[in-house]
């Protein structure tokens, strides 16, 4: 049971109530650590014993039963000159890793340091100043691994909050996907970008180039959907498996971008320079493309159901196992594109004279109706027929 003392009257401060401490607080030093002075101790008494009696036991054990050397002691302090050479050399590994260790300590703290100047510098309303806190955290995420998650977690919000494409405008791309007859609609909906991102958002561009160029890890996503990037320069862009559907990339440069896997569905790609860029397995339904640039882009078992690819550029484009099911090809550039196994229905439009049988495209009612680009988007019903063949009902 703890005993409880009170300060001495004159040892007291006027105006401050008495305080109690306990009995274990009020002892020396060597009473409130007996065990580490004992650990300590017993260290110390092994030291000492090891330098004064292993020398003799060494030269014995070296010696096995052979004559002694005529300077005995001699032999003995040259062994206990080693023993202590070699404790002083222990002595500065433990002291090499205590200093590293409070390195490692200072270096932590200074990143946290730099973390926090540069996130207090994304909310400044300089823009020299909240591009020095964006390009701040991306040498911060390549020195510091454990907190490179972080630096990407607050960039993506950061581009999401402040680049996002309004709903108006996104609703005029589906719009004029459907006005068929209307071209000078559908034109209008693919308009160039008409001032390049970084001119009237050099720090938004600052930020998607950054996480553009990150080094993902295995299954990482980014999401950064309803981004408003139009004449944005991200070449050779890392965005493989990110969700960037609904967004704005008209006149975006994507020269040689790994954009695997990644869900560009409902995304306006008009006049973006895609050549060369890896979309395999990319989601691409019901894109606005209009005279985009793919050639030489591997659009392997893409997803292109209901995209509006005309005027596009595909000059060796590889296809090959794409969904083509009602795509809008009209007037593209087809010239040695490999569409060995691409599916197609009655309603994908080819260019005039392209014979798209002998290019390896192929109709299979037996392959799955097309997925919806949203929820509410139900697929339609599919029936078989007295033959056993399936049918899509519309």
């Amino acid at each position: 049971m703890r005993r409880w003392r009170r300060i001495p009257e004159p040892n007291r401060l006027p105006g401050h109530p008495q305080r109690d401490y306990t009995a274990a607080y009020l002892r020396p030093w060597p009473r409130r650590y007996p065990l580490a002075i004992a650990v300590t101790g017993l260290l110390a008494l092994i030291l000492a014993a090891a330098v004064a009696f292993a020398p003799r036991l060494v030269l014995g054990w070296d010696l096995a039963g052979h004559a002694p050397p005529a300077d005995r002691a001699r032999a003995v302090n040259d062994i206990r000159t080693a023993l202590l050479q070699g404790l002083a050399g222990l002595g500065l590994l433990v002291g090499g890793m205590f200093t590293w260790w409070q390195l490692q300590v200072a270096r932590q703290g200074q990143a946290a340091e730099r973390f926090s100047a540069a996130v207090a510098h994304l909310g400044s309303e300089n823009l020299d100043v909240r591009l020095g806190g964006i390009y701040a955290l991306e040498i911060i995420a390549r020195t510091s691994a454990a907190d490179r998650d972080t630096v990407t977690d607050l960039l993506s919000a950061y581009v999401v909050r402040h680049g996002q494409v309004a709903a108006e405008r996104r609703e005029d791309w589906l719009a004029a996907r459907h006005a068929a007859g209307d071209e000078a609609r559908r034109r209008a909906a693919g308009d160039p970008a008409g001032e390049p991102l970084g001119t009237h958002a050099p720090d938004l561009h600052a930020a998607i180039k950054v996480l553009a160029r990150r080094r993902p890890k295995a299954g990482e996503v980014l999401h950064l959907s309803r981004l408003a990037a139009g004449g944005g320069r991200l070449q050779f862009a890392r965005l493989a498996e990110a969700d960037l559907h609904s967004s704005d990339l008209r006149s975006v440069d994507f020269t040689g971008a790994d954009l695997r896997e990644a869900d560009l569905a409902k995304s306006n790609l008009s006049y973006a320079n895609l050549r060369h860029a890896d979309l395999t397995g990319a989601d691409l339904r019901a894109v606005v493309a209009l005279q985009a640039r793919l050639d030489g882009a591997i659009l392997r078992r893409a997803d292109l159901a209901g995209a509006d690819l005309s005027w596009a550029v595909l000059e060796r484009t590889r296809l090959d196992h794409a969904d083509l099911r009602g795509a809008r090809l009209a007037e593209a550039d087809l010239a040695g594109a490999v569409l060995s196994g691409a599916y197609c229905d009655g309603d994908t439009e080819w260019p005039v004279d392209f014979d798209w049988r002998a290019a390896g495209a192929r109709i299979d009612l037996a392959a799955p109706p097309p997925r919806p680009t949203n929820w509410l988007h139900r697929p339609p019903p599919v029936s078989r027929t007295a033959e056993g063949d399936l049918t899509v009902e519309h």
